[in-house]
Order: C-alpha cells, then structure tokens, then sequence
C-alpha cells in the first residue's frame, strides 16, 4: 500500500526495478503459501467432522466397557478433543480464506508480468550530458482525444545554471510541462532537447539519474529520516546524506531529534511537519546530485518560515544545477534567472522578474498585484 502510494516518486527515482523484483518475490511467497493451504483444506475439510464423532462413540464405547470407567475423565477427553476440533475449524477457516486469496494474487502476478513485457518508452542510446541549454519547441500534449490539449505549442529554453520560474493559473498546465520532462508521458507533438538532442534519444535510467523532482504533496516512507534520504539507494554515503540535510535546511531539526538521523517519520511523514517533510524531501534528491531540479508547487503548502528556509536551500543549490520552480506563491521565484507565463497550455510572456514588473500590462505584474 505505501508503495502504490509513492508508485510516482518511486518511478521518478528510478528504483521501480529494485522494489518490482523484492515485490515480485513476497507475491510469489504468498500464492505458494496459499497452495498449500488450499491443499491442508482438502485433507481437513470433509472427514474431520464424521471421523471426529467416530472418535467419540469408540472412546465412549471402549471406555464404558473398561472396568473402572470415570465419567469425569471421559469428560475431560471430550473437553480436550472439543479444543482441538475448534483450533481446527480455525485452520479450515484460514486455509478458506487462503484459497480465495490465490486468484487476486496471480491476477497481480500477471499484471506484474505484463507491465515487464511492457516497459516504458526507453528507446534512447545515449547518456545524459547537459553543457548547454534544455529547451521545449513547439511542445503539444494531450491525454485523449475527447479533450483539448493541454499544452499546446510550448517554446521555451533554459541555460545550464540558470533558475527559471514556471508560474500561470491553475490549469495551465505547469505539471503536465513536468510530467514531460521527467518522462511520464511522451509529447504528443514537438521536441523537448538537451544540448540540441531530443531526450528520448537518452536512456531512461541515464535521464532520471539525472534529474531531481520535489513535489508539493511528499511522499515518505514509515521508516527513519536516514533511510527517506537514501530512498532504497545503498551506494549514497552516509557524509552524502548529512550534506544534503545541511544544504537543504533541515540539519538543525534533525539533530535535534533524540535519535537524529535514525528517527522513524511515521506513516507518510506524519511525524514530521509539513515544511519539515518538504526539507526531507528535497535533501533526498540534492543527495542524489542531479544535474536539473524541478520544484512543483514544492512551497504552496507550508508555512512562511518554512518557505524561507526552502529559499534558503535553493540559493545554496543556485549555479550548482539548473533549477525549474513551478510556483504558485510568487516571492519563490522573484530571484529568478527568467520566467515563463504559461496561459491554456502556451508561454504567452518570458523575461526576467524585472522586466515582466516593469511593465503594468503583463500578466506577471497583474499577478503580482493581486497576490501582493
């Protein structure tokens, strides 16, 4: 259940290999399990009841005729027979509800098959290597043909180092623009480039190794803060973990926890504060050093102080990586390289925060005045 939960950050970090094969082995535990409680059915299903009162008539029958017979002691034979036909019963029932488990898990076996004869788009050679510019031209998608697209006709470029804010209304289209570049979905027209090279041409695994994603609503695991930043990475050093908290602004917490690192979060964080999960977060990808970070709405939902901090992590980060914020409040990219004003799924204004405020008509400086 936490894993179907997290299915999408466990895709975009590239370990949906490592879980699938450990996740593929506990289900053919379970289905060899049920078999042979499906079997321990058979054999205790039907005799056990007629053999059982057999049982008691003979007992009752040779021990009536013994000399010495004691109801008492006969009595106590039964009680004791009568505890083990219900300890069976209990087992009949389980090996019951064993057997209707075997077609749900041979059912999730056969999706689990057809998903590896079906991987996801991987038809690149190549390795990632980013010295120059990523850019989107003339980006179309649409998720069906009953539906508009939602985005349509995106241009835009990106240097290497530059931080660039993605901002617009709800609706147009900022994390379908993400999906894209993580390669969830594939453009339904347009090319997405890296260096000038369309990125489907790069391996997959090469690509997401490559590329660090916060979300807005974050996925944590029920286990200790440690293990959320390595995420089922055992080749992340230990001084690479304490690194990433210190750069992503949550050291002092964490060491202020009683058991630090080594702190259990809770079922999907719940232990942890809103900001203090997105700090987790984010420390989780810095350790993973991508070369472009990708914050969606990563700020939308915690409280100032908290945004402060993430600000605070984002200029250590600055020229380390290229950095694309998908923002809904505006003071997370007002120190912005450049931004992009996505309108119905199209780039409709770009420039710098100072260019796009000197201009009273621009969408951004309305924006601006509203949220200010």
């Amino acid at each position: 259940n936490e894993n179907i939960l997290g299915a999408k950050t466990i895709k975009i970090m590239g370990v949906e290999r490592v879980l699938s094969e450990a996740t593929n082995k506990l289900f053919y535990k379970l289905r060899d399990l049920a078999f042979r409680f499906r079997k321990m059915r058979i054999i205790i299903d039907d005799p056990v009841e007629p053999l059982s009162m057999i049982f008691i008539t003979v007992l009752f029958a040779v021990s009536f005729l013994r000399p010495g017979f004691e109801l008492a002691a006969f009595l106590v034979a039964i009680y004791l027979i009568k505890n083990i036909l219900d300890y069976v019963d209990k087992m009949r029932d389980f090996a019951m509800a064993a057997n209707g488990m075997i077609p749900n898990i041979q059912r999730v076996i056969q999706l689990q098959n057809e998903l590896e004869e079906y991987p996801e788009e991987n038809s690149g050679v190549l390795e990632f290597k980013f010295e120059r510019e990523f850019a989107m031209k003339g980006v179309r998608f649409i998720y069906n043909k009953n539906s508009g697209y939602v985005l349509d006709g995106i241009n835009l470029s990106i240097k290497r180092g530059e931080m660039a804010g993605i901002i617009g209304v709800s609706g147009a289209g900022k994390t379908t623009l993400a999906d894209l570049i993580l390669r969830l979905f594939l453009p339904s027209s347009g090319e997405i480039l890296l260096d000038g090279k369309n990125i489907q041409n790069i391996k997959l695994d090469s690509w997401r190794k490559n590329i660090g994603y916060v979300a807005q609503d974050i996925f944590l695991k029920n286990d200790t803060i440690e293990n959320n930043i390595r995420f089922y990475d055992p080749d992340i050093p230990e001084a690479d973990i304490v690194d990433a908290a210190k750069m992503a602004q949550c050291s002092d917490f964490i060491n202020a926890l009683p058991k630090g690192f080594k702190s259990k979060v809770g079922e999907r964080g719940a232990l942890l504060s809103g900001g203090q999960r997105q700090r987790i977060a984010l420390a989780r990808t810095i350790a993973r050093r991508p070369q472009l970070l990708i914050l969606d709405e990563a700020t939308s939902s915690i409280d100032n102080q908290s945004e402060i901090l993430i600000k605070k992590a984002i200029e250590t980060l600055r020229g380390k990586m290229t950095i694309i914020i998908i923002a809904h409040r505006l003071s997370t990219i007002m120190d912005a390289d450049k931004l992009f004003y996505l309108e119905k799924g199209r780039v409709i204004e770009e420039g710098s925060p100072r260019q796009l405020l000197s201009d009273p008509d621009s969408h951004f400086s309305k924006m601006h005045n509203v949220k200010t």
